[in-house]
Parts: structure tokens; sequence; C-alpha cells
């Protein structure tokens, strides 16, 4: 994600973006992601593949 701050922002604008960016954020939970990649085939070929 990229925040975009004016060259101009006093540290009260720098740090009310920082704080909504904070609020806003969800932490990655990797269990989350686990088993849901829909693979079909040898796991070993796909990461020579890859390579």
């Amino acid at each position: 994600m990229t925040v975009k701050v004016p060259a101009n922002a006093k540290k009260v604008d720098i740090e009310a973006i920082f704080s909504k960016l904070q609020k806003n954020s969800k932490p990655l939970k990797p269990q989350d992601f686990i088993g849901k990649f829909p693979f079909k085939g040898d796991s070993l070929e796909f990461q020579k593949d890859l390579r």
C-alpha cells in the first residue's frame, strides 16, 4: 500500500495519516490461507517451473 504525504504536511497531519492507517489494517493470519490454493499436480515440478 502507498501513502502519499504532501511535502508541506505538518507533523499533526502526518500523525493523523498514520493513525488512520494503523486502525484500518488487519493483521494477516497465515491460517486463513492454508489449503486455499487450488493445486493439481506434483508440488516439486511446480516449484521447478517457478524457478
